[in-house]
């Protein structure tokens, strides 16, 4: 009897490890199956450093192939500016367990440099210590460009209004300023911006209201009115035609 008990145990360890080994080989084909189909670039590093595992997106984003990549150090494609901050940050995860997101440029093979946004996971052992880092990187390049072209054509802009020789200014339906620069400041004899923009368009700048209605119902009908002439007044009462 006890034999037989021995032996049923014995096959229902074996029972188990294979249902454990049946899983994880389903991880395994489902995590290559997602990596390999990813258009983000993910990656498997031991705490070292040193790739275990490198997406086909890599060759795709990067132009390396993964002989290519498996033949170099992850430190050799990215910039020497950036460097030290990679490695502190895997220094940070092998100490905390705790991965972080941060951007760094790296070399495509034809030569230019790419920006990636890089967010890593911690790999746990058995034992509860950080063993491996899964980084997914994605590569954000364009958005870089596109977010320092439009800061350039915002300071253009702001520029431009700023340093403009005649009045302009932002306002809301109900005639209150939203933004005003110097030249229209300096025509309406006011020494700061807050002490105009405080001020109301109908009651404060227009000399007469009906003027300031006018221009409302035009702007209902059409998005552009030109050459339109209407007398303000300025600070002190004087009035201007504009």
């Amino acid at each position: 009897m006890l034999v037989f008990i021995f032996d049923l145990y014995t096959i229902y360890q074996h029972l188990l490890i294979y249902r454990i080994r049946r899983e994880l080989v389903k991880r395994e084909e489902l995590f290559h199956l997602i990596s390999e189909n990813a258009a983000d670039m993910i990656a498997v590093v031991d705490m070292e450093g040193n790739r275990l595992f490198n997406s086909l997106s890599y060759q795709k984003v990067l132009g390396y192939t993964p002989e290519e990549l498996q033949a170099s150090s992850p430190f050799d494609q990215i910039h020497p500016d950036d460097r030290e901050a990679v490695k502190k940050a895997t220094e940070d995860a092998r100490r905390s367990g705790i991965g972080k997101t941060l951007e760094y440029r790296i070399r495509h093979k034809n030569g230019t440099w790419l920006v990636l946004e890089s967010t890593s996971s911690v790999i746990h052992s058995t034992k509860g210590a950080p063993e491996k880092l899964v980084i997914v990187n994605r590569n954000v390049t364009e958005r870089k460009r596109a977010e320092e072209a439009l800061r350039r054509s915002v300071a253009d802009f702001r520029s431009l209004v700023q340093d403009a020789p005649y009045g302009i200014y932002r306002a809301s339906v109900s005639g209150r300023f939203l933004q005003v620069n110097p030249a229209l400041r300096k025509m309406l004899g006011y020494e700061l911006d807050d002490e105009l923009v405080s001020k109301d368009l109908a009651t404060d700048i227009f000399r007469h209201d009906s003027e300031y209605r006018r221009l409302n119902a035009l702007l209902a009908q059409t998005e552009e009115v030109k050459d339109i002439e209407m007398e303000w007044k300025r600070q002190d009462g004087t009035p201007i035609t504009v």
